[in-house]
């Protein structure tokens, strides 16, 4: 919708700006690349160990997603969402993605 209603330049400086946002929100272990379109793709890379004292912690990632609506009209309402996702992704095994 970008390119028809201003043009490919600004279609392409929308892409370049989302990118700079998500590369710098990622470690430089990890990979952040534009798939598609308008459709990008990040790999977590699980090479990243913790230590406190002289014990090496692996750790793991959940992460429980949910869009905000235009008729979403209490914070608690989206809250909720993302914690029954985020509880989701746990039960599935960690290391997961739940959406909502």
């Amino acid at each position: 919708m970008i390119n028809d209603t201003f043009g490919h330049a600004a279609g392409d400086s929308v892409l370049t700006q989302v990118a700079a946002i998500l590369k710098s929100k990622v470690r430089l272990s990890d990979v952040v690349a534009r798939y598609g379109g308008d459709e990008f793709i990040s790999m977590l890379v699980e090479s990243t160990r913790m230590s406190f004292d002289s014990h090496v912690l692996h750790i793991h990632l959940s992460i429980g997603l949910a869009c905000f609506h235009p008729e979403d009209t209490d914070l608690n309402l989206i809250l909720n969402r993302v914690d029954r996702a985020l509880y989701e992704a746990k039960r599935e095994g960690r290391n997961r993605v739940a959406v909502a």
